[in-house]
């Protein structure tokens, strides 16, 4: 029988233990990157479809003719949107009043939401084009469901099929940009003009 003689037992060298420290190292500022990387998508995601919602229930209270605050029913209910701002405006508009225009004006807004200061509208899509030319409205975008149809308009306009008389519109979907401002990372909400749909995209970096 061999015995184990605790004498020829050898510790680690300075230099081995430099080397096990430095890959430790290494290791874990890879984790914690990944794991930092991975908080920032879906802190991202989750104010995209918040943005997302909040478009839903404006959709929401024009399907359900939801009356304002003095038991009015307005003629339709809207979101108000301007590129690189950190804010968007829930809005209704009644027929009869001032500026009556399918579109945001002053004295119309019901809410001003106001996102962290890590967020901001960063740019928007109108499907419908002007003269069947170019985008209109490329800095603001103003989102209108009709009571209670539930009908959209993009910045006062309804877009037209492609085989209607002097139509200009097309099937792509309206969307506003929201912009993670630490990592430059985005995400589209779209809304289906057609469907009434409202979506999220990936990540667009």
């Amino acid at each position: 029988m061999k015995y184990f003689n605790s004498k020829n037992r050898q510790a680690f060298t300075l230099p081995e233990l430099l080397v096990a420290t430095g890959i430790f190292l290494i290791i874990l500022s890879i984790t914690m990157a990944n794991l930092r990387q991975g908080n920032q998508t879906s802190e991202l995601r989750l104010k995209a479809l918040e943005v997302a919602n909040d478009i839903r229930r404006v959709q929401n209270n024009a399907l359900v003719a939801l009356p304002l605050a003095n038991g009015t029913i307005p003629d339709h209910w809207g979101i108000h949107f301007v590129s690189s701002s950190p804010q968007y405006i829930i809005f209704a508009e009644t027929a009869g009043s001032p500026n009556y225009n399918f579109m945001y004006n002053a004295g119309e807004a019901v809410q001003t939401i106001t996102l962290p200061n890590k967020f901001i509208i960063s740019a928007m899509n109108d499907p419908e084009t002007l003269n069947c030319s170019g985008k209109i409205w490329a800095n603001n975008m103003d989102i209108v469901f009709t009571v209670p149809a539930g009908q959209i308009f993009f910045n006062g306009v309804q877009p037209l099929s492609a085989w209607e008389t002097g139509a200009c519109g097309d099937y792509n979907p309206g969307w506003v940009n929201l912009k993670y401002l630490p990592t430059g990372q985005s995400i589209n909400i779209e809304i289906n003009w057609i469907s009434g749909k409202i979506t999220t995209t990936d990540i667009i970096n």
